[in-house]
C-alpha cells in the first residue's frame, strides 16, 4: 500500500499552479470521503509535503491548497 505522503506529493506533482480544495486533496490521496474532522491530518500531510517538493505549496484562503514548482534557471 503506498504510503499517503508518497500520495500527497504526487497529486500537487500532477496539477501544480491549481487551486485544490481540502476536500479534493484528501479524497485522492487517502480514498476516503471527506469529513470534517480530518482537516488536522491534511494540514500534517501538507506540511511534511511542503518538506518533500522543490518550490512551495500554498494555502489559498477560503479555497485550498495550491503547489507552484521552483523555476529551473
Amino acid at each position: 500500500m503506498p504510503n499517503v505522503l508518497d500520495n500527497v506529493v504526487a497529486f500537487f506533482e500532477r496539477g501544480p499552479k491549481r487551486i485544490h480544495t481540502k476536500q479534493q486533496v484528501y479524497e485522492n490521496c487517502w480514498d476516503l470521503p471527506w469529513y470534517p474532522g480530518c482537516e488536522n491530518t491534511l494540514r500534517v500531510h501538507i506540511s511534511l509535503a511542503r518538506d518533500q517538493l522543490p518550490g512551495s505549496i500554498m494555502s489559498v484562503r477560503g479555497m485550498g491548497y495550491t503547489y507552484h514548482p521552483k523555476e529551473e534557471e
